[in-house]
């Protein structure tokens, strides 16, 4: 390892005044940009001593600090220092002014710089450099500018070079005349100034501005070929379209032409479509053909008759045959029968016909052929044989006499219903009141159902009776107990009244009272009778007692005691606070009962610690001002709010609101009862925290845990309540404990049938109204109370009536193009949460037939 040595010259400088020179010993210790040294100083250091020292070191480099030493001994250790300066060759002196006293010990010294000097960044002295590049034009764009000392420098960027004869100009390198900057057979070269472009050929892109790489073109999905009937390969700089199985190579490599297949010869009775199929040079590989038979004719196998253009130029798949349509078979014929037999037995194929005839007695009204048509459906309507009539008759079934069987409000007779007998057909036979039938629903009393038989040769009818009895009396529901008030006299007395129900129907309820009435001292029996209309009755029965008020012994007061006595009639208490406390907000101590009225109030309030209140200083934070006014005057008092209340000012107490509790005196604020659980105002304790009753219930207080449920026909949809809500306009609930108004209702009921008789021709048509009402609004129905196929049958649809407001008052069904088949009773039923019921109507449809004159007659 080589050191390298410097050589170092130190100047110090004594101040020239009484006293400035030191006996001490003085050392330095010098800092510079590569290392510090360390020297003792031999010299005088004398007042006005200019001494000069000469040591060789290792190089530390610029000096750029100075800390000198002073120590204590000797006579006079004292020092007063001027300067100190380094001198280092080929550097700038480095200058240390002091001007001071030195203290013993280490003392760090300022540097300074001669005149024309400056520290630099690195913390030592230099020359102040002049900075040339801050000149303009110095060095001519392009070129930048490097500041040195004493000079400047001139550079040139990346792809320039110092134009020839000068040190500040710049002028552009065309690489493109050296050999092979850019690839070309994938570009060509472009010299642009300070560099050069690589501008990039078809089917290739810039990697860089120097580089160009191959286009993908089949990834980047910029290909000509058809994806249906080829894959793009990429090749460098280009690509092609590789053929897929049934196409061969076009021109260029870029195009695919598909395999043709020729015309195809369709079966008898059938042709291919589309229109191609059959002509020549028309269908390519793919192409689908689909045989289509003629109207009347069907493809005798779904599986076949699809074609497809394969891939050698063949046709794939079985062409398949066209066979007549098929007609079901016809059903049997009452009172006659059809030719061929086949026509019954395995129907008929497109486009024969079958012809009707009628048994010996009847004649044929109708058409007598029908043809399979191409849909595979039977033309017309099927004729009927009429029986060449005589006078008709009738005999009725004997009278039904049934009881109500119990809850219900209607009998169900079907089990006992007979038909009558006649010599006409059923469906000439009418019934009054039309609405009548097997399944209606009779009510209590007696109706009377007349029959009519008739045909062209007049007509007869009869009569039965169906006789229902109710014997199920009313039930009654929320019959009040024993009610028993206090009083001081007469009163007016209030209870929720009873409600009474009836299998069929409430019609009369009689009462000796009514809530509200004004009841007289003692016992009085409040009667309620209710009646239906067969004279059943139901009861309900309780008594009203009013009792005078006796003095009962009051509760409290908690936090002290009292003595109660009684003397002619009446009762004294004398209440006591423990020490230190004042009954709350009240100056009395003695309670009397006169009548069962307690004076000076109902309620002996709590005890509360209390001292009376210095009128030169505030309550505590937990206490309240109370004022107690007696015959000696007022008192101001430091209390504290009783338990149940929280200080809400400085002069007041306010109760605990709903759901919170206070169980302590002096609160400022009450505690939450726990979840689930609510209280009265006022709660003393957690223990009066109870959970609320739920909708559905109600209590005295509203809480538990005597909830009890809402009585029949009435509801309460919120919680914590204290009495629940009638059923608004005659409606009904069907159990205890409804939570909402939706729960009350009223059985459905159809008010009207409009038209109840509707008589039309075939061909025509008819609509027929239902009108109901119930709570909620009940849902209709239609039902054709006979068993047709609905092929038979005219078109039926069903709308709904609304009023003005938008609610369904009604339904409407709409039979449009009627067959004689429709002619029947039609059953409109109305259902809803509170049950059912049912309507009917009937509708009679004459046949036409044509007599020849060209206008349609009924027959």
């Amino acid at each position: 390892m080589i050191t390298v040595l410097s050589d170092y010259t130190v100047i110090v400088q004594t101040a020239n005044k009484l006293g400035a020179g030191t006996d001490a010993t003085v050392k330095i210790k010098v800092e510079g940009t590569k290392g510090i040294a360390e020297r003792n100083l031999e010299g005088s250091f004398e007042q006005g001593d200019y001494e000069t020292f000469h040591f060789s070191d290792w190089d530390i480099g610029y000096v750029k600090g100075l800390e000198i030493y002073r120590g204590n001994e000797g006579a006079f250790p004292g020092w007063d220092l001027e300067y100190i300066i380094i001198k280092v060759v080929g550097a700038t002196d480095s200058i240390f002014n002091y001007h001071e006293r030195v203290r013993s010990g280490w003392t760090t010294l300022t540097l300074s710089c001669n005149d024309g000097n400056v520290i630099n960044s690195q913390g030592y002295c230099d020359v102040a450099d002049v900075d040339e590049c801050k000149k303009p034009y110095t060095c001519i764009s392009p070129a930048k500018c490097e500041n040195t000392v004493g000079s400047y420098k001139c550079h040139c960027p990346k792809g320039y070079v110092l134009k020839p004869g000068t040190n500040n100009q710049c002028q552009d390198v065309n690489e493109c005349l050296r050999r092979g900057p850019c690839n070309y057979r994938r570009s060509t070269c472009q010299n642009i100034p300070g560099d050069y472009r690589c501008n990039c050929k078809a089917g290739y892109r810039n990697k860089d501005t120097k580089t160009c790489i191959n286009i993908n073109e089949c990834t980047m999905g910029i290909d000509s070929c058809d994806k249906t009937s080829s894959d793009c390969i990429d090749s460098d700089g280009t690509f092609w379209c590789r053929c897929k199985k049934g196409y061969y190579q076009g021109a260029n490599n870029k195009l695919c032409v598909a395999v043709e297949c020729g015309p195809i010869v369709p079966p008898a009775s059938g042709t291919f479509e589309p229109a191609r199929c059959t002509q020549v040079n028309s269908n390519v590989f793919r192409d689908k053909c689909h045989l289509k038979c003629h109207e009347g004719y069907a493809i005798s196998d779904v599986s076949q008759g699809t074609l497809t253009c394969g891939s050698r130029g063949r046709w794939e798949g079985t062409v398949g045959t066209c066979q007549p349509v098929s007609c079901p078979k016809l059903p049997a014929f009452s009172n006659g029968g059809l030719l061929p037999s086949s026509c019954t037995s395995s129907g008929g194929k497109y486009p024969n016909k079958c012809s009707y005839y009628c048994s010996s007695g009847y004649s044929l009204q109708g058409g007598q052929f029908r043809q399979c048509q191409a849909d595979g459906t039977w033309d017309g309507t099927a004729p009927t044989c009429t029986k060449i009539l005589a006078k008709p008759w009738i005999r009725c079934p004997d009278h039904i006499i049934l009881d109500l069987l119990p809850g219900k409000s209607s009998a169900d007779v079907s089990s006992v219903w007979k038909e009558p007998t006649s010599n006409v057909e059923p469906a000439q036979i009418t019934i009054s009141p039309p609405e009548i039938s097997s399944s209606y629903q009779f009510p209590p009393g007696t109706t009377k159902v007349t029959w009519t038989a008739s045909n062209v040769e007049g007509s007869q009818r009869c009569s039965s009776y169906v006789i229902i009895y109710d014997k199920e009396a009313p039930t009654v529901a929320n019959c009040p107990q024993e009610i028993l008030e206090i009083s001081s006299g007469p009163k007016a007395v209030t209870w929720v009244e009873p409600t009474f129900r009836d299998n069929v129907k409430v019609t009369k309820i009689d009462t000796s009272h009514t809530s509200g009435s004004i009841f007289e001292m003692g016992s009085t029996y409040v009667s309620y009778t209710a009646e239906d209309a067969a004279r059943n009755t139901a009861f309900c029965k309780f008594k009203v007692q009013l009792k005078r008020l006796e003095c009962y012994e009051p509760n409290g007061p908690d936090g002290g005691t009292k003595q109660c006595n009684e003397f002619g009639g009446s009762k004294f208490c004398t209440v006591t606070c423990n020490s230190g406390s004042q009954l709350y907000r009240e100056a009395a101590s003695y309670w009397q009962c006169k009548k069962g009225v307690w004076t000076p109030n109902d309620v002996i309030p709590d005890c509360v610690e209390a001292s009376l209140k210095d009128p030169n200083t505030s309550c505590q934070e937990n206490q309240f001002v109370m004022n107690i006014t007696n015959v000696f005057g007022t008192n101001l008092y430091c209390a504290k709010c009783p338990t149940g209340a929280y200080k809400s000012s400085i002069t007041d107490c306010n109760p605990c609101p709903a759901g919170s509790y206070n169980d302590q005196q002096g609160q400022l604020q009450c505690t939450l009862c726990p979840t689930g659980t609510s209280s009265l105002p006022g709660a003393k304790s957690a223990l009066d925290c109870k959970a609320p009753c739920t909708a559905g219930q109600f209590s005295k207080t509203g809480l538990g845990p005597n909830c009890q449920y809402c009585p029949r026909d009435s509801y309460q949809d919120k919680v914590q309540q204290k009495s629940c809500t009638p059923c608004p306009n005659d409606t009904h609930t069907l159990s205890l404990g409804a939570k909402s108004l939706a729960e009350c209702g009223a059985r459905p009921k159809v008010n009207r049938m409009v038209p109840v008789v509707a008589n039309i021709k075939e061909g025509e048509s008819v609509s027929v109204v239902c009108y109901a009402s119930g709570t909620p609004t009940p849902s209709y129905f239609w039902k054709f109370l006979k068993n047709i196929p609905a092929s038979f049958l005219g078109s039926m649809s069903q709308t709904s009536i609304k009023d003005g407001i938008g609610v369904v008052i009604g339904s409407k069904l709409t039979i449009t193009g009627a067959t004689y088949e429709n002619s029947g009773l039609y059953e409109c039923r109305v259902s809803n949460t509170h049950g059912e019921h049912t309507a009917l109507a009937q509708v009679n449809v004459a046949k036409v037939i044509d007599i020849g004159s060209g206008l349609d007659e009924p027959l």
